[in-house]
């Protein structure tokens, strides 16, 4: 709750108290529900696939051959070479996965946790407590979870999380690290490293955070809230500054790749044995279709919570805000999201045109749709005056009962079928490491896998998966899934 609170009258009382709880429940179970998942995910066919490829290659030697004969993402291949290649065996990669998705959200609750604050400072002049705080960087990481248009590639396929996602949360962490504006040499170092890794990783996140930040200095110079003298002498916009030129060395790397090229001559190559050459793909993936799930309910949900969060700062803050400074915020938050359809979309026609950019390649469109959601959310509550102290009761109430039984209902959901699942394809592999004492076996039948829930499914049977399981677990037999 914000800061110093107003004295608050018996039923006033009783209802923070339920709303609060209801809130820190709601976070509680998307934690779980989170650490369920990271437990049970498993590798599934590119992972697999590189997984093969990784087996004998140092870092240096993956990240060339990844360089030179496929991608530029130099920054993420190597931290995908460094997740895959941390367990010698097989059969116990999971429980790496499940340290690098905890590792993962901790660094997006604690970035998420100084942006809220540092934003909520400085919009309503007022500041709210840790607590609060982590819990609201909770549910925005719940909401952006179920808000994502392809959540199960975004989060569950390792080699999507280390270009789609983590290029967002590594940006949040830079974003965090800025606003704390401490002048350590390992902070700065660290800002440093994150912005490398945008730069070096995912082409498109690294245009829109190039394209708003050459946005946002032009505004600074225009306003003349900065200018060139402030490179040398501001410590906060030289220190930006510095690591805004190692990011665009790193994009420059990035975009230069010969591997590349050769990418793109695999996709037209591929589509003149399917079309003729004049056609080029320009249709647009973000339909209306695509909006028709259900997950984005839960993701709207959560988005809504943020009007409890202002309704909150509004009854503790002694000022009031003006309407006409949250029509310049909320202006403002249409560009990143403006910026990322723009710029994703022209990728596709200037670059691709003849390969539609997969819905994990909208991650940033999706995240900005959410933030924005929240930061109108969070003004509504901040603006509504309630007539009815009834009807300000029933929502404060209501809308986190509702989030919370939803959220529980995805955790057991999941928990059932991902247990399930993971138990199944541990017996996978353990037959076949187990039938490789028996010379004798030419061929060995197994059961297809369960449904695997939020993940990606094995494709187990299909030559691509089985060639490389007999690389990886050194197999001298055939596999074949039972019909």
């Amino acid at each position: 709750m914000p800061g110093a609170l107003k004295p608050l009258n018996p039923l006033g009382k009783k209802v923070s108290f339920i709303s609060n709880g209801l809130l820190y429940f709601s976070a509680i179970v998307f934690i779980a529900f989170y650490l369920v998942l990271s437990f049970y995910n498993r590798p599934t066919n590119e992972d697999v696939n590189f997984i093969s490829i990784v087996k004998g290659k140092s870092i240096f030697e993956f990240v060339s051959w990844f360089y030179s004969t496929w991608c530029g993402r130099w920054m993420s291949s190597s931290y995908y070479h460094f997740i895959l290649s941390t367990s010698s065996a097989y059969q116990n990669i999971h429980y790496v996965y499940f340290v690098y998705y905890v590792i993962s959200l901790c660094i997006l609750i604690y970035s998420l946790n100084s942006i809220i604050q540092s934003g909520i400072k400085q919009l309503f002049n007022t500041s709210i407590n840790n607590k609060t705080s982590i819990t609201y960087s909770i549910l925005f990481a719940a909401g952006f979870y179920f808000s994502t248009f392809q959540n199960i590639e975004v989060w569950w396929w390792i080699f999507a999380t280390v270009d789609h996602l983590q290029g967002i949360i590594i940006l949040l962490l830079g974003i965090a690290l800025v606003l704390k504006q401490r002048k350590s040499k390992i902070h700065y170092l660290l800002i440093c490293l994150c912005f490398i890794y945008l730069g070096g990783s995912y082409e498109i996140y690294s245009l829109i955070f190039g394209a708003l930040t050459l946005f946002s200095f032009i505004y600074l110079f225009y306003r003349k809230i900065i200018s060139l003298s402030d490179f040398r002498s501001n410590y906060f916009v030289k220190r930006f500054g510095i690591a805004f030129i190692l990011f665009f060395i790193a994009l420059i790397v990035t975009v230069s790749a010969p591997g590349n090229l050769k990418r793109r001559k695999t996709y037209v190559r591929d589509h003149l044995l399917i079309t003729s050459v004049s056609s080029t793909n320009t249709e647009f993936p973000l339909s209306g279709k695509e909006f028709a799930q259900k997950k984005y309910l839960i993701g709207l949900g959560l988005a809504s919570l943020w009007i409890l969060l202002g309704m909150k700062i509004r009854s503790n803050s002694s000022a009031y805000e003006k309407n006409k400074r949250f029509k310049k915020v909320l202006l403002f938050g249409c560009i990143p999201l403006l910026l990322s359809i723009i710029i994703t979309y022209l990728f596709q026609i200037l670059f691709l045109r003849y390969y539609s950019i997969p819905l994990r390649g909208w991650t940033f469109t999706s995240f900005s749709l959410f933030a924005l959601f929240c930061l109108v959310f969070l003004i509504v509550g901040y603006q509504i005056r309630f007539q009815s102290l009834l009807l300000k009761s029933t929502i404060a109430v209501l809308l986190p009962f509702i989030i919370s039984l939803s959220l529980l209902f995805y955790l057991f959901l999941q928990y059932n079928t991902t247990s399930l699942y993971a138990r199944q394809y541990d017996n996978l592999i353990g037959s076949l490491i187990k039938a490789k004492k028996n010379k004798e076996i030419k061929v060995l039948y197994v059961d297809p896998l369960p449904d695997s829930g939020m993940f990606l499914p094995l494709e187990i049977g299909t030559d691509y998966i089985d060639d490389a399981l007999k690389e990886i677990l050194e197999l001298k037999y055939d596999i074949v899934v039972k019909k």
